[in-house]
């Protein structure tokens, strides 16, 4: 079994194992405890007890691969789902109206952004790069930031430039990536438990715990989306420090010269650029990618002589509107967002469900205990207050029941003809002497046919035993009548017990 739990996990990388797995089993356990108590925690319960090991065991597998390849999928989507979230909404039904009138808001905004704000360095350098969301901004600004200072389009450079990048720099860039995709993935997730958890307390729960449940995913859709935020700031940090740092790294591994001066390395890659996008370079920038000219020089020690490292290239500034600032230098640390975000979704989503306890809908006419009802008790119309007792007469408890406490259709079992259980004791029968078999039902009959170990011995008939309850392999609760409780009494210890269903 654990070589199969390790197949089965080992289909997810460790940074979805985090990032998408613990939250969407998170979001599964929710609805599923949401469901048990729309249909009653008892018999929630008693359904699972009654099935056999083997069913058990499959459905857990079946629930499990399910998950898997829920993850598999929500990871595949993920990246269109963060575009959703920095405003790429034109292709949806009003989608491109409601963009306009964000990304206006934005640009008031962003003309009274100062160098004092710490937002300055994050925003897109130009009003027409603006986005309609907070977090769509700052991703915008890390992805044209190469393109504003280098002329080198970061949708194509960067697949080229990532795997050449040092294992510390990819490293952290992982981790800020790993929060980012997290607290959307929480964000989302919450937002689907608001309609498919307020979806399913529609039909099982009453109005407040509907509200409840959607107001709490809605507020883990809120919170997610203020840490996707947070967690954007230092991924845009990294993405821009990858090119500002790093971008020589490209043409080493390309094999070409470094340029010589600033004006020489805009020509480079803008002709680097073109030769990526559109599979060639025009003639007049050919010349400028960069290629050897001939073997570098050797000093006295027989070692080329290392190629002097340019200087910095000038800072482009901002439109004359805004003013120009450094971007602050950015220290690579483990963000508290993960685990903060996860103990929120847990919370709210199991809070929901466990507070929702309470809102379970009761049958009309169900009403409540009277006085505290001993189990396997006949209802009669004095034991119950609240509403007519008409649908629960005749019923018998399951379980003790506190005076004032409601009664639950799943506390009960079937009506009987009156007086079936008048006179009769409780006898409960269990491994190893009884096996319980799938056939038997509450409120049915059968005869208990004991047949003792010594074949000397004559075997112990009783017929018309009445099934209160089947406990699946823990055994089986019968009614008999004295005479013949006194007669299985002397009989059980020694021999083995069949039951056999009447059938009507």
């Amino acid at each position: 079994m654990g070589g199969l739990f390790d197949a089965l996990f080992g289909a997810l990388d460790r940074r979805l194992f985090g990032t998408v797995l613990i939250p969407l089993l998170i979001f599964l356990a929710a609805l599923g405890a949401l469901i048990a108590t729309g249909v009653g925690w008892t018999e929630t319960l008693r359904w699972w007890i009654a099935l056999n090991a083997e069913t058990r065991v499959l459905l857990t597998l079946l629930v499990l691969v399910l998950v898997l390849l829920s993850a598999q999928l929500f990871a595949a989507r993920l990246p269109a789902l963060i575009k959703r979230y920095q405003g790429e909404w034109r292709d949806l039904p009003g989608g491109g109206w409601l963009a306009g009138r964000l990304t206006r808001r934005h640009r008031v905004f962003f003309q009274w952004l100062m160098e004092g704000d710490d937002r300055w360095a994050s925003y897109p350098m130009s009003e027409r790069q603006l986005m309609p969301t907070t977090f769509g901004n700052i991703l915008r600004g890390a992805a044209e930031h190469s393109a504003d200072r280098y002329r080198l389009d970061s949708s194509t450079a960067w697949p080229r430039l990532y795997p050449v990048l040092p294992e510390a720099f990819r490293q952290a860039f992982a981790l800020a990536t790993a929060d980012l995709e997290l607290a959307i993935t929480i964000s989302a997730l919450g937002g689907a438990f608001a309609v498919v958890g307020g979806l399913l307390g529609a039909f099982l729960l009453p109005w407040y715990g509907v509200l409840l449940c959607f107001s709490g995913g809605l507020l883990v859709t809120w919170g997610g989306y203020r840490a996707a935020i947070r967690a954007a700031e230092p991924y845009g940090q990294l993405y821009r420090a990858a090119f500002d740092v790093h971008r020589w790294l490209l043409l080493d591994a390309m094999g070409l010269e470094r340029p010589a001066d600033f004006d020489a390395e805009l020509k480079q890659w803008t002709a680097l650029d073109q030769m990526w996008m559109r599979g060639s370079v025009s003639t007049d920038r050919a010349a400028h990618l960069g290629y050897p000219k001939g073997q570098p020089p050797v000093h006295a020690g027989g070692a080329p002589e290392p190629t002097p490292l340019p200087e910095p290239p000038p800072q482009i500034e901002r439109p004359p509107s805004v003013a120009t600032r450094p971007i602050p230098p950015f220290r690579v640390r483990r963000s508290r967002t993960r685990p903060v975000l996860v103990a929120l979704l847990a919370t709210v989503f199991l809070g929901c469900a466990a507070l929702s306890v309470a809102a379970v809908r009761q049958p009309p006419g169900s009403g409540a205990a009277a006085r505290d009802l001993p189990a396997y008790h006949v209802l009669a119309a004095g034991d119950v207050i609240g509403t007519a007792p008409g649908p629960v007469l005749g019923r018998y408890t399951l379980r003790p029941i506190a005076a004032r406490s409601p009664i639950a259709p799943g506390d009960l079992g079937p009506p009987l003809p009156g007086g079936r259980l008048a006179g009769r004791s409780v006898l409960a029968l269990g491994p190893p002497q009884v096996t319980v078999t799938p056939a038997l039902g509450r409120g049915g009959i059968v005869t208990i046919h004991v047949v003792p170990k010594n074949r000397e011995e004559s075997s112990v008939t009783v017929p018309g035993a009445v099934v209160l309850d089947v406990l699946g392999e823990r055994g089986v609760v019968l009614a008999v009548t004295r005479d013949q409780l006194a007669e299985l009494t002397a009989a059980l210890p020694d021999g083995t017990v069949h039951l056999v269903l009447e059938l009507p």
